[in-house]
């Protein structure tokens, strides 16, 4: 029997504060000036005083600073960008939302969201491929869907100077929490610039091995079962970039990347003697730290391909065209995730019980044409065309829950079943759009901007996992017929949206300015997710409540997000400051609920807060510095009539950050402060009594590193300390995850870790 998907046609307020940031070597007399910083994120270059939105820029300088510490761009980015979630130290990027808002992640101008969100795209990057970080924070009408939150353009190197030059860096990474002090990680990155002529190439190889990581009590740190971590974990990044110049105004440049990242572990979570933590539902719990003993052949990885090509002509229709063709795939594997099954008549609890490992798979092409064309001395045009596929699927396979039971959940033995978890879903999108900016006055700049885009997807047949679960389960008992699963039909569903962004910058003086925008975001939903717990309505399912919902139900909506900012940016000699308030809104609001299922729901969420931040040289060496940001967000409860406070996977915790550093000639210095404080606002209201109680709070941490770069006669020399003063504390995604999957998951984060490296270009 199937039934088809219904078709269709057709994230607080707050001040944002643009960051302009500070290369790790600058000095005083060498203060960044806004109209010289430019920009690519915004479509087109641009200076960062053009644009009328929170702009911070992080260098190739500052990023090997912080890597340092052994941080991975997931840390960089929560360290550095003042509106962003923190780090989760796992392989997900999960909470690291921009403004209680998804965040478009690009390299090199391509889109690396796909509609079936893993949020693993901050963690299959190597730190030593970037030369900079570019962040527009808010909505951006220019770019649709999927940047809501903001767009993260991450440009990778390419070759700079005539010749050839070679580069090799080495790093290890050591545990100091442990008596032994184990070595945690070490790496090793190899690069090769060409610069010849018209022609350039860049090649950059980098390999990393991760052993395990260890909290501040010593205790190693146990892999994630909901996600996956990334101890015992062997990672291999390749990028290969060539150019060359057709004409003086002309030129072509290809880029092909392969990342490869493989967990190869024999520790495993604690379930307790019995797996008693999965029997017990959750009740009973035991200490997070990881046990030794796993046998598992099929480990999580991480596993991405992207290659592209552009065009780049200088001198068209009186401007400039740039087009951009790309392609990518990648595949996912999660760790294997036990859980049991509602109640069922004549299901007894250990028939159950099921552990499962899913892979999720994605390939994606596409092409985006763009026109840089002035109009008028005053008025300038950027125009074009964004055109993607993406095919998306995600299956899962079972292992013998006895074998897991005996073995006290270390031992995973495959049944050879294997399942849909979600519909294979293909995504087409095409959109235009134009932006205008005009300059009435020389003070003051305008800008308007338009996009159209329609979006289609084609859903396949499926069969629910619960479904082909519970079919496996009474199958098991030898009682078949009990059960017979019901596949749904799929379908095709239609999305189009107008969208619309407007702002202005007015500088003040030459020191300083101030800006107003409006813009519109774009977000689909999740399809596959939304549909993986999807049942026919006359399903033997529809009964037992839990994950399960009726096709009829589920809502597959997109959700447009209207984006506000006021903000304020100034620079003197000695000082660049700013700070800004934001608020944005949507009709609709994503909720993951405790049984794992996730629902849209027709209801509004209003997001608003504050961001600042400030740098000041207090002489030619010495600096200093900080950010604050603050947001907060509700949804309004239709039910019971009244606005709930979001949790903190979307709405970031209110979020310091602290720096003094000291700049000689041949060495430099840093001491910084991350203070994440506590959050409790998010909340539920109890069906029976409708009184609100807060859920899933969040302890707030303070954790201080503290990194340095030496010249030596040849090459140079970096060292770290991360968590300084060893801090037990866990991070916002393990309380969250804690709350959400159980103890398992809440991991407590890594203690005082030293990394050394060395690096020499020749």
């Amino acid at each position: 029997m199937t039934r088809p998907l219904l078709s269709k046609t057709t994230r607080a307020t707050g001040i944002v504060a643009v960051s302009i940031a500070l290369p790790g070597f600058a000095h005083a007399d060498e203060a960044i000036v806004m109209d010289d910083v430019f920009v690519t994120a915004s479509r087109t270059a641009q200076s960062i005083s053009e644009i009328p939105q929170t702009v911070q820029v992080i260098d190739e300088d500052q990023i090997a600073e912080q890597a340092a510490t052994g941080a991975s761009v997931a840390d960089i980015l929560g360290r550095m960008v003042p509106g962003m979630g923190t780090s989760t130290q796992i392989s997900t990027d999960f909470t690291q939302t921009i403004r209680g808002r998804d965040v478009l992640l690009l390299i090199d101008g391509v889109p690396q969201i796909e509609n079936r969100n893993v949020s693993r795209q901050l963690n299959t990057l190597s730190a030593s491929i970037i030369d900079r970080i570019e962040v527009i924070s808010g909505s951006s009408a220019i770019y649709g869907s999927g940047g809501a939150g903001g767009v993260i353009n991450i440009i990778t190197k390419k070759a700079r100077e005539d010749g050839v030059e070679f580069s090799t860096d080495v790093g290890t990474s050591i545990t100091s929490s442990t008596p032994s002090k184990r070595v945690s990680k070490y790496d090793v990155s190899q690069s090769v610039s060409v610069k010849e002529g018209d022609f350039d190439l860049f090649f950059n190889a980098n390999y990393e091995e991760r052993y395990g990581n260890y909290d501040s009590e010593g205790n190693r740190i146990a892999p994630e079962p909901a996600q996956v971590g990334r101890e015992d974990t062997e990672t291999k990044n390749i990028l290969l970039k060539g150019g060359y110049q057709l004409s003086e105004t002309q030129d072509i440049q290809l880029s092909g990347e392969w990342f490869r990242d493989d967990m190869d572990t024999d520790f495993g979570p604690n379930y307790g003697p019995g797996a008693a933590y999965v029997t017990s539902g959750g009740t009973m719990s035991f200490p997070t730290e990881a046990v030794d003993g796993l046998k598992l052949d099929d480990q999580p990885y991480s596993h991405r391909d992207a290659y592209s090509i552009s065009f780049n002509d200088s001198d068209t229709l009186g401007g400039s065209f740039h087009a951009l063709g790309y392609y990518r795939k990648r595949e996912y594997k999660f760790y294997p995730f036990p859980t049991l099954l509602k109640a069922r008549a004549g299901l007894p609890t250990l028939a159950r019980l099921v552990v499962n490992q899913s892979v999720s798979e994605s390939e994606v092409w596409g092409s985006k044409l763009a026109f840089d064309t002035p109009v008028h001395e005053r008025v300038n045009l950027v125009w074009g065309t964004d055109f993607e596929v993406e095919k998306g699927s995600q299956n899962a396979k079972s292992y013998d829950t006895m074998t897991f039971l005996t073995s006290n959940g270390l031992e995973y033995s495959p049944t050879g079943r294997e399942y849909s978890y979600g519909p294979d879903v293909e995504t087409t999108t095409l959109a235009g759009f134009v932006q205008s900016s005009y300059k009435p006055v020389d003070p003051l700049t305008l800008q308007l901007g338009l996009r159209y885009e329609t979006i289609k997807q084609d859903i396949s047949n499926f069969t629910s996992p619960y479904e082909s679960l519970y079919d496996y389960a009474y199958d098991d008992i030898g009682r078949p017929s009990d059960f017979t699963p019901t596949e749904l039909e799929g379908g095709k569903v239609n999305y189009n949206s107008l969208l619309v962004n407007t702002g202005a910058i007015y500088r003040v003086t030459p020191e300083h300015e101030i800006f107003i925008n409006y813009s519109e975001g774009f977000e689909l939903p999740d399809t596959a997710r939304l549909l993986r717990g999807a049942i026919a309505k006359d399903s033997q399912l529809a009964e037992v409540g839990g994950p399960y919902t009726t096709i009829d139900q589920i809502n597959l909506d997109a959700m447009k997000v209207r984006s506000y900012e006021l903000g304020w940016r100034g620079q003197w000699q000695p000082i660049q400051a700013s700070i800004t308030a934001f608020y944005n809104k949507s009709d609709k609001t994503v909720v993951f609920n405790e049984d794992y299922s996730v629902d849209m729901l027709e209801q509004q969420k209003r997001i608003y807060g504050a961001e600042a931040t400030l740098d000041y040289y207090l002489t030619d060496n010495l600096v200093t510095g900080a950010t604050y940001s603050f947001t907060e967000g509700r949804t309004f409860d239709t039910d019971a009539g009244t606005w709930v406070d979001l949790d903190a996977s979307e709405v970031s915790p209110e979020k310091i950050t602290t720096y003094v550093g000291y700049v000689a000639d041949n060495y430099s210095l840093r001491l910084q402060a991350l203070k994440v404080q506590s959050y409790d606002k998010g909340a539920e209201i109890d069906e029976t009594s409708g009184e609100m109680s807060s859920i899933k709070p969040i302890d707030g941490y303070l954790v201080v590193d503290l990194l340095g770069r030496f010249t030596l006669p040849v090459g140079e020399l970096s060292a770290g300390i991360s968590n300084l003063f060893d801090r037990d504390y866990k991070t916002v995604y393990s309380q969250w995850a804690e709350a959400t999957y159980g103890s398992p998951s809440g991991l407590s984060a890594q203690g005082r870790t030293i990394t050394l490296g060395y690096s020499v270009t020749y």
